[in-house]
C-alpha cells in the first residue's frame, strides 16, 4: 500500500484495481448482499466526502478482499469514527483440538459476530488445518449439564441437513444462507449447553460439521469468502470432535476450493494432499474420488499438468471401485457422479490451458446430468462455452452459451455472476457477429 490516505489512496486503490468508480459501488453492494450504496456515491468520495453509516467499512473490507491486503476505514477516511471492527476470520477459533475446544466453538459459532470479518490470507489459512493434520484423536463430546438431547433429535437435525444440500442444488442464494445460518447457530447452542453422552454427542458434533460445512460453502458461493473461511474452519474441528476423518478431509477440500479462488494456488495444492494423505484408507471410494479430482484441479491452477492428469486417473479409477468397495459412501456424497467428475476433468484441462481436452470431457458430463444440478450444469456450460472460443468454434460456443443462460432463473451465485462476466469479455473479443451478439445476452443476463 502506498504513502497516500485519504481521497489519495482511494483513487490508488481503484487504479490498481483497474475499477471505475461505479464498480467500486457494485462491489460493496454484492459485500453487504444489498444495494447500500448508489453507483455515482466513490465520485463524491473521491472529491473528499466520507460515507455514513457502515459504508467505510463495508468499503475497507471490499478492497481489502480484491487487493488482498488490509485496508482500514481510517486510511481510506482519515478521523471517521467506524461503526463495526474488521476481525479475521479465524478470529477466536484458535482453540485445542480436543473435545472441550470444539465446545468453545460450537458457542462461539452459536454467537453472531457483529465485527465485520477479513479472509485468512496466504500461510495462515494453511496453519489451521496443519494443526488438524498432526492433532491426535480426541475423546468423544459429552455434557452432563443442560436440558437432554437425545438420538432421535439428532436423527432429525441429519435430516434437515439432507433437506437444505438438496435445496442447495436447485436454488441457492441469501436466504438459504440466513436459513442455514440459523439451524447452525442453534445446533451449535445444543452442542455448547446441552446434556448429552458420548454416543449421541459424537452423532450432534458431526450433524454440526456438515451445516457449518454447507453454511461455509453456501458462503463461498455467494462471494462472501472470509464467512465462508470461517465456518469452514468451525467445521473442520467439529468434524474431528466427531471422529469423522472423512467429513474433516472433505472440508478441508472446500478450504482448497476456496484457495483456488482466492488466487493461492499453490497453497490449494498444500491443502488438498493434506485431505488426501489424512483420509487414505478411512474414506470411501467416493469421497477419494472427489478429493483426487480436486487435487487434480488444483495442479491445474497451479501449471502442473501431469500431476493434475494423475490426479484425474486416480479420480476415475476410484469412482469406479465404489460398487465393488464393502465401505459405503456417507450419505453428503449423493452428488459425486460421474457426470461431476467428467465436467469437473474438463474444468481442470481448461484451466490448465487445455481446451481441446476439455471440450469431450464437458460435454459427456454435461450430457450424463441429465436434469439434476442445475448450478454445476450453469457452470459447466460456461466453461463449455469457453474452451468452444479458445478453439475458434463461435457457433458451438454460442450454443453452449445460451444453454447455459437457460439455466441462470433463481440462480443468485457469486460464482456464477464472476464466470458469466468472464465469458461475456471471451465472447465480445471474438470477430464472429454470432458470439458478439451472444455478449450482449450475457450482459443482459448478469445485469437482470
Amino acid at each position: 500500500m502506498g504513502e497516500f490516505t485519504g481521497p489519495g489512496l482511494l483513487r490508488e486503490c481503484l487504479e490498481r484495481l483497474e475499477w471505475a468508480p461505479e464498480r467500486l459501488a457494485r462491489e460493496i453492494n454484492k459485500t453487504a448482499n444489498k444495494e447500500v450504496v448508489s453507483p455515482k456515491a466513490p465520485y463524491h468520495w473521491l472529491q473528499g466526502g466520507t460515507p455514513r453509516g457502515t459504508l467505510p467499512e463495508l468499503a475497507a473490507l471490499t478492497l481489502s478482499r480484491a487487493l488482498g491486503e488490509h485496508v482500514t476505514p481510517w486510511q481510506l477516511w482519515p478521523g471517521t469514527r467506524t461503526q463495526a471492527t474488521a476481525i479475521s476470520a479465524y478470529s477466536g477459533l484458535n482453540l485445542p483440538w480436543t473435545a472441550d475446544g470444539a465446545g468453545r466453538c460450537a458457542d462461539l459459532i452459536s454467537r453472531p459476530t457483529a465485527s465485520l470479518l477479513l479472509p485468512v490470507p496466504g500461510p495462515m489459512a494453511i496453519a489451521p488445518v496443519v494443526d488438524w493434520f498432526t492433532a491426535p484423536t480426541t475423546t468423544q463430546p459429552s455434557r452432563a449439564n443442560g436440558n437432554a438431547v437425545n438420538s432421535e433429535m439428532v436423527t432429525v437435525l441429519a435430516d434437515r441437513v439432507r433437506q437444505l444440500r438438496h435445496l442447495d442444488d436447485v436454488q441457492g442464494g441469501p436466504i438459504l444462507l440466513d436459513w442455514i445460518k440459523y439451524d447452525l447457530r442453534w445446533t451449535a447452542s445444543l452442542a455448547s449447553t446441552a446434556s448429552y453422552d458420548r454416543e449421541t454427542g459424537t452423532a450432534l458434533f458431526r450433524v454440526l460439521a456438515q451445516l457449518a460445512q454447507l453454511a461455509g460453502w453456501v458462503a463461498t458461493d455467494l462471494g462472501q469468502q472470509a464467512l465462508g473461511q470461517r465456518y469452514l474452519l468451525a467445521a473442520l474441528r467439529f468434524a474431528h470432535a466427531a471422529a469423522d476423518t472423512e467429513l474433516a478431509a472433505a472440508v478441508v477440500s472446500c478450504l482448497s476450493y476456496l484457495a483456488l479462488w482466492m488466487n493461492s494456488p499453490a497453497n490449494a495444492v498444500r491443502l488438498i494432499r493434506m485431505a488426501r494423505q489424512r483420509s487414505a484408507g478411512h474414506a470411501s471410494p467416493v469421497t477419494a474420488a472427489l478429493l483426487a479430482s480436486r487435487e487434480a484441479r488444483a495442479h491445474a491452477s497451479s501449471g502442473s499438468t501431469a500431476e493434475c492428469a494423475q490426479a484425474l486417473d486416480e479420480a476415475a479409477n476410484l469412482l469406479s471401485t465404489q460398487a465393488a468397495s464393502p465401505v459405503p459412501p456417507p450419505s453428503w456424497t449423493y452428488w459425486v457422479t460421474e457426470a461431476v467428475l467428467l465436467a469437473d476433468a474438463g474444468r481442470s484441462w481448461l484451466e490448465a490451458g487445455r481446451p481441446e481436452q476439455a471440450i469431450p470431457l464437458l460435454d459427456d458430463g454435461l450430457r450424463l446430468f441429465g436434469h439434476s444440478q442445475p448450478r454445476n450444469r450453469l457452470l459447466h456450460g460456461v466453461s463449455l462455452a469457453q474452451a468452444m472460443l479458445l478453439t475458434r468454434q463461435p457457433d458451438g460456443a454460442v450454443q453452449a452459451t445460451d444453454q447455459a443462460l437457460a439455466l441462470t432463473a433463481g440462480q443468485d451465485s457469486g460464482r456464477v455472476r464472476t464466470r458469466l462476466a468472464e465469458l461475456r469479455t471471451a465472447l465480445a473479443a471474438s470477430t464472429a457477429s454470432q458470439a458478439i451478439e451472444a455478449a450482449d445476452r450475457v450482459a443482459d443476463r448478469i445485469h437482470a
